[in-house]
């Protein structure tokens, strides 16, 4: 049992850029995904975020047309961008020669769009009254609650034995078309079984997967025993 939950913990780290459409997910499996991002732990309990479940392919569709923010450096190794992360020397939207590539992860079959609940800031304004400070925390509290919102369902969604991808590349086309302050998409269905999951949807492409990231630069564990 421990080595198929590490399993998924680590299957878990993928962002998924190409989908199997044929494949449809069982309304129980939506609700289940859906019950977990909502449902996780916030401060107090208080939702501070919404989720909007889309599977309309149109605005799926229109979503991933405005997603092209992924910066790519012509020439430059797949297996390098995970060392240049780990440099925090990451390709610059003002380089030379770099270009812009779309977000596939989102033309899942299921998306989850997290956004803020700006009704919370408004009732946290009533409590406390106007204050700087009090935005500042409650965007912390928003960014926090979504951060664990997103992990429940992508674990669950691993559990399912579906694939994921993450995406917070987003502007004002998209906050339009959503009808609010979009913070995070996650993608989720089954994969194209004849592609690898860095290879793109739409075209001939493939991403880097940056899974050596944490390899190269693990995350530090202090463990402080009695």
């Amino acid at each position: 049992m421990v080595d198929n939950l590490k399993e998924i913990i680590h299957k878990s780290q993928i962002c998924q850029r190409n989908w199997d459409l044929s494949e449809e997910i069982p309304q129980e499996h939506v609700d289940l995904i859906v019950e977990a991002a909502t449902q996780s732990p916030t401060r107090q309990n208080i939702p501070f975020y919404n989720v909007d479940v889309v599977t309309d392919r149109s605005l799926i569709n229109s979503i991933h047309n405005n997603s092209a923010f992924f910066k790519i450096k012509p020439g430059m190794e797949l297996s390098e961008y995970s060392h240049a992360v780990v440099r925090g020397s990451d390709v610059e939207k003002d380089e030379d020669g770099v270009i812009t590539k779309t977000n596939p992860q989102v033309l899942a079959p299921l998306l989850l769009v997290f956004s803020a609940n700006e009704e919370t800031y408004y009732d946290n304004q009533l409590r406390h009254g106007k204050d700087s400070t009090e935005r500042v925390k409650w965007e912390k509290d928003v960014s926090l609650s979504i951060g664990v919102a997103s992990g429940f369902a992508k674990l669950i969604s691993t559990q399912l034995g579906y694939v994921s991808g993450f995406c917070a590349c987003y502007g004002e086309e998209i906050d339009k078309l959503i009808g609010s302050s979009v913070r995070l998409f996650l993608g989720i269905g089954n994969p194209d079984k004849n592609k690898k999951y860095t290879e793109s949807h739409i075209e001939e492409f493939e991403y880097p997967s940056f899974k050596d990231v944490k390899r190269l630069k693990p995350v530090k564990v202090e463990w402080h025993n009695g």
